[in-house]
C-alpha cells in the first residue's frame, strides 16, 4: 500500500490522506493482534478444551 501511495499521481492532500488512513489500519492491525496472541496465551496447552 506504501508503494501504491508513493506511485499514485494524486495531489499531496490526496497522498497525505492515504497514509494516514493506512497507519489507523496498521494501528488496528497491531491492536488486533496482540489481543489474539493474549488470548492465546491466556487458554494455554489444553485451552481448546473449554472453548
Amino acid at each position: 500500500m506504501h508503494r501504491l501511495i508513493r506511485e499514485c499521481d494524486c495531489d499531496g492532500e490526496t497522498k497525505a490522506m492515504l497514509r494516514e488512513q493506512v497507519q489507523h489500519m496498521e494501528q488496528e492491525m497491531n491492536r488486533l493482534q496482540g489481543l489474539a496472541r493474549n488470548e492465546t496465551e491466556s487458554r494455554g496447552v489444553l485451552g481448546w478444551l473449554w472453548k
